[in-house]
């Protein structure tokens, strides 16, 4: 009787000890397959004093679109000490990549909603273009009002070419 209780014992406490090591492992070694789970990516957005863009971490179900990317830019950060970089009633009306680079074609309110400022304008550019350029076939951005290129949208930055992030003013 005493044998077999041994057994029991035994088999109860390597089974324990396997499912805690099992779950071990899956908390802190496993890692998943490429291209399961949520996709990870980053959305800028200005810093407080508005002298570059700050990175806030996101995860997206399902596929992850540059039309993703800036909807969730026009909704503007979650974090607390990170500010909105588009203004309100701006609307995305068309978004193409070709030859990685990405057609972002935003509504009037982008440029009629827009508070001002050269460190404002700065922070909604490379808010986009960091975002965006997180994706890899994205390289630079060119910006359209109404599907229009502009000179400068807002009067302080060239905006009639595509525009590559400037590390400059992107907080990594």
């Amino acid at each position: 009787m005493r044998g077999q209780s041994y057994f029991y014992t035994m088999v109860i406490t390597v089974a324990v000890l396997l499912f805690v090591g099992a779950g071990l492992y899956w908390a802190f070694f496993y890692t998943p397959a490429v291209g399961t789970g949520s996709p990870r990516y980053w959305l800028y957005f200005a810093n407080r004093e508005a002298t570059e863009v700050v990175g806030e971490k996101r995860a997206q179900k399902g596929v992850l679109t540059g039309e993703t990317i800036i909807e969730e830019l026009i909704k503007g950060p979650r974090t607390q000490n990170l500010w909105p970089t588009l203004p309100q009633g701006t609307r995305l009306l068309s978004f193409f990549v070709q030859g990685r680079i990405a057609y972002v074609d935003f509504s009037r309110e982008v440029k009629e909603n827009f508070g001002g400022g050269t460190a404002n304008e700065l922070m909604l550019v490379y808010s986009v273009i960091a975002s965006l350029t997180e994706l890899p076939e994205i390289a630079a951005v060119q910006f359209l009002v109404e599907g229009q290129v502009e000179e400068s949208i807002w009067g302080h930055i060239d905006t009639s070419s595509p525009l590559m992030p400037d590390e400059q003013f992107i907080a990594r």
